[in-house]
């Protein structure tokens, strides 16, 4: 605690004052450690007393680090707001608040807010008059194939066109349907840029459309195909072997403004596609955070880099001059079907219109049926939304954590189970109805309260919520099972966006894997995602295992990178599609407690192969998600040493100290069709039974984690017995503990004020009135007086009886209203016996 007080934050930017429509920026200091003892830990930056940015932070004695974190003004309502960080000094847990700067966040300098439609034709133009009376101007993406139709938009007011051509090829369409993404020819390829300069030769200088990106001068399009070489060379002028020279300098003017950079390949109907986002998922993220304005139908493939790195090589370069051009608007991206349906233009345009009257500054929303998900989904889940809508159900079933307020599903029944074109799509009526039916000014609200930062919300099919088993499991666990890992206790675990566009099963299941890795390694296990761009610059000896569970392809420099982080001790974990590319990299079913001592013996029972199968990543049509295999990934730490009469129920214990958490898994699952097969698996499947024995000793006292209760146990034998009754894909948590639970007592300073510390005191004492010998989790929740629920409530343990927190009383609320005056609630509650405590303090 001593170091981290002595620690100081000196900020390495000049100016205070930033106005909403400054795109996203970096804020840095420059922070020193005048001791004589390095400080390692964790620095969590508060805007507000709201969470902003957690970086690690290792200072040597003596010695200085530079730290930054990325401010968005556009997200803040104008007015003035501190900066603060809170330091957690690693091992200790000590933590320690420090104010730092005040900045300030003025108002839209540009007030003019547009309706952004990216739709591969424009019709419905009935709607652009009432988006235009919600003070709306109106800006296109897409091909213009009807020209004339133009005319008509210009006539009711404000038009901004960028159009980019039509890239479908039809008879390949109509030859392989919608599995594959679909090339053009260089023939197609010459009418998309015939159809660019009509646009310009007729519309150029009409008075009431101001045209954007139509010229060749301004607006650039690569197509890595052999086909289309001669149209590259002739329409723009380009070899492919000369583009870094046109970007450094000669011709740069072609390439300002959005820019499309399509893998275009003649193909088989039996070839694949890969598409590789793991590299082009972060130019994606760069690129819309300068204020790029279209990423486009962008597929760029893992064949390109391997047969053409020379081009690939081109990619960040044009990415990076094509945002030279940006926007601060907010943005539609709509569906990509074929052909497009006129009664997805009546949802968009209810979206925009019941978003328009709710929102008092230009927000960002996404708009998608997601027919090929695989093309379109590294972008769309990278760009910066503020509400993120999918309409049909296939695409709520490939993104498990759909990042969603509201769904409505426009297919008809029987398109569930036959994915394809075309789609049939409800009546007029139905459509009407159902986007009539939602409660916008509810999910507005939301919106506005998670401060318009997209917020995960589990699609329905699962039997429970993730958020459910999230606080029935992993909220009473999670904080147990970090106090058990080894080292640093973080694992690596490298993920990419890589997806296989092969039929929809592929890019299905494929797809499962990114959500469920992120939602639940990092719950339990500390874990932190790592992407290709991350593993070229960070310490990778920082963490005791990586694990590589559901990557298609890396570069050189990064399996070398891998390879370097093996020869120095580091437990490298894979399956067997990686084992052969690396020297001493362990396969997950050989892990065991005598191999590399330490590191390992937290993870002795991991099986990623078959985490994979449970989560539904390996290519197996009857294997699917299910919460099983979540228990999985919850008891690989924990080790086998009871028995029950049901081999189906799997039986876990963890060690703390004074404290024994036992763990019950029912692992039986019935197997059901690829569609669906999760809720139906378990219709099949059937609660088990088992009577449990538990190695005992001296006399225990029992507590179920998830019921937060006491459990009788019978002791006969020196073994504790019991029955128990597991639902499918159920399990129970049990935490054992010397001597019964006593009282639970919260101490709080009566009074406080907005943006200055509060510290509280928790005591847990056993059924004699002394400290609570023993390991509990704990849930501290801080309520404001209007019952909202802050950013500083959190889920802990409590050791030896005592636990102190400290924070930072907020300035503002989550929706960037002034921190409320009145009564604030602080709530503890240990999760074993359910006792709990409340402090009022006043906020004055």
């Amino acid at each position: 605690m001593a170091v981290g007080s002595a620690l100081s934050f000196t900020p390495d930017f000049q100016r205070r004052t930033f106005s909403r429509d400054e795109k996203a920026l970096a804020l840095n200091w420059q922070v020193s450690n005048p001791t004589g003892q390095r400080w390692a830990g964790t620095v969590t930056f508060l805007l507000g007393g709201r969470g902003l940015g957690k970086t690690r932070l290792r200072i040597p004695a003596n010695g200085a680090q530079s730290v930054d974190v990325e401010l968005d003004p556009a997200l803040l309502q104008p007015g003035a707001y501190d900066i603060a960080v809170c330091l957690a000094e690693k091992g200790t847990g000590a933590r320690q608040a420090i104010d730092l700067t005040r900045i300030t966040i003025g108002p839209w300098r540009n007030p003019e807010r547009f309706a952004t439609i990216s739709w591969p034709r424009l019709k419905e133009a009935h709607l652009i008059p009432e988006m235009h009376a919600m003070g709306l101007n109106v800006m296109s993406f897409g091909s213009i194939a009807d020209l004339d139709q133009l005319t008509e938009l210009g006539a009711h007011g404000a038009v901004r066109i960028d159009p980019i051509p039509h890239m479908t090829h039809q008879a390949h369409f109509d030859r392989h349907g919608a599995s594959y993404p679909c090339p053009i020819s260089g023939e197609h390829l010459a009418d998309c840029v015939a159809q660019t300069e009509a646009l310009l030769e007729k519309y150029g200088n009409h008075p009431s459309i101001r045209m954007v990106n139509v010229s060749t001068e301004v607006w650039g399009m690569l197509c890595f195909c052999p086909s289309c070489t001669r149209i590259i060379r002739e329409t723009f002028g380009l070899d492919p072997n000369a583009l870094q020279d046109a970007i450094k300098g000669r011709g740069i003017r072609r390439f300002k403004g959005s820019l499309m950079i399509p893998w275009i390949e003649e193909h088989r109907a039996t070839d694949s596609v890969v598409d590789s986002g793991n590299s082009l998922s972060r130019y994606a993220r760069w690129y819309w955070t300068q204020g790029g304005v279209n990423l486009g139908n962008m597929v760029v493939a893992e064949t390109l880099q391997k047969r053409r790195p020379d081009i690939w090589a081109l990619t960040e370069p044009l990415m990076r001059f094509a945002s030279l051009k940006r926007y601060r608007e907010p943005i539609v991206i709509g569906d990509w079907a074929w052909p497009p349906d006129p009664r997805e233009w009546i949802r968009v345009g209810t979206y925009v219109r019941s978003l328009a009257r709710s929102w008092d500054r230009p927000f960002w929303l996404t708009v998608t049926s997601l027919k090929l998900p695989g093309t379109f989904a590294p972008y769309l889940m990278s760009s910066p939304c503020d509400l993120f809508l999918m309409e049909n159900w296939l695409a709520l079933s490939a993104f498990p954590e759909a990042l969603q307020y509201t769904q409505i599903d426009t297919m008809l029944p029987q398109d569930k189970q036959r994915p394809g074109f075309p789609m049939a799509f409800k009546s007029v009526a139905e459509c009407e109805k159902l986007v009539a039916g939602l409660d916008w000014k509810a999910a507005c609200a939301k919106m506005k309260s998670d401060g318009l930062r997209r917020t995960a919300a589990w699609t329905p099919g699962l039997p429970g919520t993730l958020r459910d088993f999230s606080d029935r499991v992993l909220t009473p666990l999670g904080p147990l099972l970090r106090k058990t890992r080894a080292r640093s206790g973080t694992i690596g675990v490298f993920l990419s966006f890589t997806t296989q566009v092969m039929g929809f099963e592929d890019w299905w299941s494929a797809f499962k894997w990114q959500p469920l890795a992120d939602a639940i390694l990092r719950g339990p296990y500390a874990t932190d995602i790592l992407f290709e761009d991350q593993v070229e610059r960070i310490d990778l000896n920082a963490y005791p295992m990586i694990v590589l569970p559901a990557v298609k392809f890396m570069t050189d420099d990064t399996k070398a990178r891998f390879q370097g982080y093996i020869d120095q001790g580091g437990l490298l974990l894979c399956d067997r599609t990686w084992q052969e590319h690396f020297n001493g990299a362990v396969l997950a079913e050989e892990l065991g407690p005598q191999t590399r001592a330490d590191a390992k013996e937290a993870f002795t029972s991991l099986d990623l192969e078959q985490l994979m199968m449970d989560t539904g990543r390996a290519r197996s049509n009857d294997r699917g998600p299910g919460l099983a295999g979540i228990w999985g990934t919850i008891t690989a730490r924990l080790r086998p040493d009871y028995s029950t009469t049901c081999p189906d129920v799997v039986i876990r214990e963890g060690l703390l100290p004074n404290t024994r958490i036992v763990v019950l898994v029912n692992t039986k699952l019935e197997r059901g069709p690829l569609f669906g097969h999760y809720p139906k698996a378990l219709e099949k499947s059937a609660a088990v039974a088992a009577e449990v024995s538990i190695p005992g000793g001296a006399d225990n006292d029992a507590y179920d984690l998830m019921a937060s209760c006491p459990v009788r146990l019978d002791q006969r034998d020196g073994t504790f017995r019991f029955n128990v009754e597991l639902p499918p894909a159920d399990g129970r948590i049990l935490a054992l503990y010397p001597q019964a639970i006593g009282e639970l007592s919260v101490q709080a300073p009566a009074k406080a004020s907005p943006g200055k510390r509060v510290r509280v005191n928790v005591r847990l004492t056993d059924e004699h009135s002394a400290p609570f010998a023993g390991v509990v989790p704990l849930t501290f929740t801080l309520a404001q007086p209007d019952g909202a629920e802050s950013d500083v409530s959190h889920g802990d343990v409590i050791e030896n009886g005592t636990w102190e927190f400290d924070w930072v009383m907020p300035v503002q609320t989550a929706s960037d209203m002034p921190v409320l005056a009145g009564t604030w609630t602080v709530t503890v509650t240990e999760l074993a016996s359910g006792k709990s405590d409340t402090a009022a303090i006043s906020v004055h």
